[in-house]
């Protein structure tokens, strides 16, 4: 049976679970109390969920410094998720794929494209060779010079 797709909203229910477990409603990073965002601790793009153990409050200048990126599982740095191994504490990352790779279309879509775009350049190259065979060209005017010898 196929997965449900899973969405990007985050309930009330959900927001006010992450607000108790921290506490109050501040940046998890710096403490800040303005420009808060929800932000996907694992995120979205990479099978995330919206729950409260997924969700956490960060500043506008956090998340953007975070963007896609996740903690390492030992030190907490922040790692690209492809990443197999944590820089910092060279602790070994979990696999995680991406929902557009999951989806299985990656490589034909790939392969569709490389297509479309062959058959553009035989179209291209068979339309501009036949209309050059088909030109004619005028006729050469002959230039006389005047040699002053």
């Amino acid at each position: 049976m196929a997965k449900a797709k899973s969405s990007r909203y985050i309930s009330t229910k959900v927001k006010a679970e992450v607000i108790a477990r921290n506490g109050g409603d501040f940046c998890c990073v710096c403490g800040s109390t303005i420009h808060l965002e929800w932000d996907h601790i694992d995120p979205h793009s990479y099978g995330g969920d919206a729950t409260a153990e997924n969700i956490q409050r960060l500043c506008r200048r956090c998340n953007l410094k975070k963007r896609h990126k996740v903690p390492c599982v030992r030190c907490g740095d922040l790692l690209l998720p492809s990443a197999s191994h944590c820089l910092t504490c060279n602790a070994r990352q979990p696999a995680r794929r991406s929902n557009r790779d999951a989806q299985g279309w990656s490589f034909p879509r790939r392969l569709i494209g490389i297509l479309l775009l062959l058959w553009i350049v035989a179209y291209l190259l068979g339309h501009c060779g036949q209309a050059n065979r088909n030109r004619t060209l005028p006729p050469r005017v002959q230039t006389t010079t005047n040699s002053n010898d």
